[in-house]
């Protein structure tokens, strides 16, 4: 799915899973009043510039990285439900970010798979779903807030594949129209 991907279209697409993460870290930070919203706000921007330029960006990257290790929820210090949301938003960056510095897809692959943890984590909270249910996984995968961020996903990857080049303009178009989808869970549910 994402060997096909050039550099920056892997940027692009990171960044927008980590950039409808966000809300998830934020509202992690306060519950919690810990971590640091700028750098995970800056490390998505950084991951917009590696999207709109061929530029590698690996020196800012380590250096974000090893800003937001600094607050990065430990799940053994932090016991509320944001933290878990928090935390799976902090995978997706961190994975992000470590493609950024290798270039490995991998990284790409599971960035991608933290927005479906929160989605899984979110549809079984919302609807209050036993976890050893037998079609728990259908349940999931048939939610509307999973199908939803599918079907976000594969229209972006539609339309990468169609686009010769990102400039920093189409890079910007792309994250406007990216905006104003639908969030990918909707926080004041949980609360």
């Amino acid at each position: 799915m994402f060997q096909s991907l050039d550099r920056q279209q892997c940027a692009l697409l990171a960044a927008t899973v980590c950039e409808k993460l966000y809300p998830s870290y934020a509202w992690f930070t306060e519950i919690e009043n810990w971590g640091d919203v700028t750098i995970y706000q800056a490390s998505v921007e950084l991951l917009y510039g590696a999207a709109a330029t061929p530029s590698a960006f690996v020196s800012e990257a380590q250096q974000m990285l090893t800003a937001f290790e600094q607050v990065f929820p430990d799940l053994d210090d932090f016991e509320s439900l944001a933290a878990s949301f928090g935390f799976d938003a902090s995978c997706a960056l961190d994975s992000a970010l470590n493609f950024l510095i290798s270039g490995g897809k991998a990284h790409i692959q599971n960035c991608v798979q933290f927005a479906f943890d929160t989605l899984d984590m979110y549809v079984q909270e919302i609807e209050g779903l036993d976890p050893n249910r037998a079609d728990l996984k259908e349940i999931i995968e048939n939610n509307e807030y999973v199908v939803q961020e599918r079907k976000r996903q594969q229209e972006l990857l539609m339309l990468l594949d169609s686009i010769a080049v990102l400039t920093p303009e189409v890079v910007a178009q792309l994250r406007c129209r990216q905006l104003t989808d639908s969030p990918i869970i909707e926080i004041e549910r949980l609360s």
